[in-house]
């Protein structure tokens, strides 16, 4: 069965050209820096982003502590977000209604008639 294309995090290398190859190859929709990179990784093309020169790592999923180590911190706030997609997101009182035990109703709007 086809595996749909998916959004992977991309490592590269400060090597000339290399994000110019990498958007020949596969597509790029946003730019962490000039060495963190989200692009869409279809079927099979994972092992060929990964032999392009300069591409030190594709990741679908968490990125390891080893490959953390050299960001910066807008680098590292980038690939944490990029993470956090993925999490189940816990909202308190996420499908009750507003006026449940505990909860206030929302604040009267102003400026209008009354």
């Amino acid at each position: 069965m086809n595996e749909p294309p998916h959004e992977a995090l991309v490592l590269l290398a400060p090597v000339e050209g290399v994000l110019d190859r990498l958007r020949e190859l596969v597509a790029v929709t946003q730019l962490g820096s000039q060495r963190v990179v989200l692009a869409v990784v279809g079927e099979g093309q994972r092992e060929k982003v990964l032999a392009l020169p300069g591409v030190l790592g594709v990741y679908t999923d968490a990125v390891p502590d080893t490959a953390r180590r050299v960001f910066s911190p807008g680098e590292q706030l980038f690939v944490s977000a990029w993470e956090a997609r993925a999490r189940p997101k816990e909202r308190p009182g996420d499908g009750l209604a507003w006026d449940d035990p505990g909860f206030r109703p929302p604040d009267r709007p102003t400026g209008g008639p009354s």
